[in-house]
């Protein structure tokens, strides 16, 4: 009888709760945003809060896409202990730069490499943990990879929760030092595992470096959905506390609902999956994501407003970890470098969404419940490539040779 605790059961341990923490982590900075435009504190406006959210974009990008290449030279686990470590830095400069307050520039330089550190490690991380899960349960790898991304999102919408928890208590930095010391736990289990793909020693001869022609497709849809992500997950808090009147605490509140029906999307999928195909679910989700746009800014009231913000976590809960999914399976020897193209690819449309929405509110004050209207028209795009791609496939799994 094989024990419980073993090496595969550890991997699986370190995967998914390094995409647990790996939420967590990069959603601080987002669910700190009222901290970080406080004028007592961080004093940021609207165009440099969304220019913190740049080197975040930036870095995130660059890692996923060093990660196929690394990958083949170094090994997956190399990446993975490299997001760790990333991430391990970025939340110590966070914690630290409260520490700075008032010397002039200095704690925004801190955020902005703090950032930099943990989009580094969200690349890095995602990219890895993303080919052991598809690696792992190749016979489930849709259920597997939502499941993993299910876990991502516990810690997205458990990360706002946390940072409340300790703001309470007047000490908000113990939330991403907290993060750090529970990152470093997985760096140290990790070191001791072997880790290794069971395609890993045939990469160097077999995997084809131009990856098919669909895949750049799910690349592109990845992008588009990043961006309708990013504007809620990122600005939603802002517009509700903002526009709509809503306390810290209940912006924040309606921040964690979001992540958390992001989670139980992902949840209720990660099961679904296992006895019926998911590309119809695929086609519905831009429709909710729509829906969400044009609904949030024309409710009125804290329940609506975060009932509001439920639908839009719902319609982003599946989208994602489905499209890595169907990515995957067009070339599954290739499934890292598929990886780091779709972890590139949402990060670039989510510094479009973060960026866009920011620059926009200062150079023309535009409200941001027009700017959520109008997001709509991007998703439309996404509903017709989706259904593009789910028409042409077998089951989401057809492979096409180029």
């Amino acid at each position: 009888m094989t024990p419980i605790i073993n090496d595969r059961n550890l991997t699986v341990l370190a995967v998914y709760a390094g995409g647990f923490f790996t939420g967590m982590a990069i959603i601080i900075f987002p669910a700190a945003g009222n901290i970080f435009k406080d004028p007592g504190l961080y004093a940021l406006n609207h165009a440099r809060y969304g220019a913190l959210f740049i080197p975040m974009i930036l870095f995130a990008i660059l890692s996923s896409t060093l990660s196929a290449r690394l990958s083949r030279t170094k090994g997956t686990k190399v990446i993975l202990l490299m997001g760790f470590a990333a991430n391990v830095i970025g939340m110590l400069i966070l914690s630290s730069s409260y520490a700075f307050l008032g010397k002039d520039n200095l704690p925004y330089i801190m955020l902005l490499v703090a950032i930099a550190f943990t989009g580094s490690g969200f690349g890095f991380t995602l990219s890895a943990i993303n080919t052991y899960a598809f690696d792992l349960f190749r016979k489930r790898a849709d259920s597997a990879v939502v499941a993993l991304h299910a876990f991502l999102g516990i810690g997205q919408a458990g990360a706002p929760i946390a940072l409340a928890l300790f703001l309470l208590l007047d000490r908000w930095w113990l939330a991403p030092l907290s993060v750090m010391a529970a990152l470093i736990t997985l760096m140290v289990l990790s070191v001791r595992l072997p880790m290794q793909l069971s395609t890993e020693g045939q990469q160097a001869s077999r995997v084809n470096r131009r990856l098919p022609r669909r895949i750049w497709i799910f690349a592109a849809i990845a992008l588009l959905y990043g961006i309708s992500e990013s504007t809620f997950g990122n600005w939603s808090p802002i517009f509700l506390h903002e526009e709509r009147g809503l306390s810290l605490a209940e912006a924040g509140l309606a921040l964690s609902v979001f992540w958390g029906m992001v989670t139980a999307g992902r949840v209720g999928l990660s099961v679904i999956a296992l006895w019926m195909k998911t590309e119809v679910l695929y086609v519905i989700s831009p429709v909710l994501i729509v829906a969400a746009f044009l609904t949030v800014p024309s409710l009125d009231g804290t329940l609506p407003n975060i009932l509001g913000l439920a639908l839009a976590g719902l319609a982003c809960s599946y989208f994602f970890p489905l499209s890595i999914s169907f990515a995957s399976t067009e070339a599954p020897e290739s499934a890292s470098a598929t990886s780091g193209l779709m972890i590139s690819s949402i990060m670039i449309g989510t510094g479009i969404g973060t960026y866009s929405v920011g620059a926009l509110r200062n150079s023309f004050d535009i409200p941001l419940s027009t700017i959520f209207r109008l997001s709509s028209l991007y998703a439309l795009f996404t509903i017709g490539i989706a259904f593009y791609l789910v028409s042409l496939s077998k089951g989401g799994a057809a492979v096409e040779e180029q």
